[in-house]
């Protein structure tokens, strides 16, 4: 099978067999651990999504990521899994 559809994996902590299960799918993955490393990836290059790993070890608000992706590409699906260290009140 061509490998065809690239996805970008923000984060590290993804587990191995959640990787494996969409390598296996026909995805080509790039991995990045810079949210500012990550939007210029997604500027510039062609990815059929993002995933975001809430576990991050950086402070980031998320919807403050997904704005600025969406500053420049309306069309992009994030998907956002893990669970989040933050403990901020709601």
């Amino acid at each position: 099978m061509k490998k065809t559809m690239s996805l970008l994996i923000v984060g590290m902590n993804i587990q191995v067999d959640l990787i494996d299960t969409i390598y296996q799918s026909g995805y080509l993955l790039s991995f990045i651990n810079s949210i500012e490393e990550a939007i210029k990836k997604i500027r510039y290059e062609k990815f059929s999504a993002i995933i975001f790993d809430r576990r991050y070890d950086v402070p980031i608000d998320i919807l403050e990521f997904i704005l600025n992706i969406r500053d420049f590409n309306s069309s992009i699906p994030v998907y956002v899994i893990g669970k989040s260290d933050d403990t901020r009140e709601d």
